[in-house]
């Protein structure tokens, strides 16, 4: 878990209230893995779990950042 800022992809996400955020690509099995991987074999994985709870309701919230994202004027969506 962290309470720190998390920067990826040049953006700036949290802090978050402590407990609430896991710092997947941080995990240390997660690098461990991906350290003893080959090539392009390791775990792809999101940045960060957010955790959010609101009147009695928890949500779980994959936050994956990218500085590349589809253009609206080259998707029929």
């Amino acid at each position: 878990m962290t309470t720190e800022s998390i920067i990826e992809s040049g953006m700036t996400f949290g802090p978050y209230a402590e407990g609430h955020c896991f710092y997947i690509e941080k995990d240390e099995t997660i690098q461990k893995i991906n350290k003893h991987a080959k090539k392009g074999e390791g775990v792809q994985v999101a940045e960060f779990l957010l955790l959010e709870t609101k009147d009695d309701q928890v949500k779980v919230f994959i936050v994956e950042a990218k500085t590349t994202s589809p253009r609206p004027e080259n998707s029929n969506r």
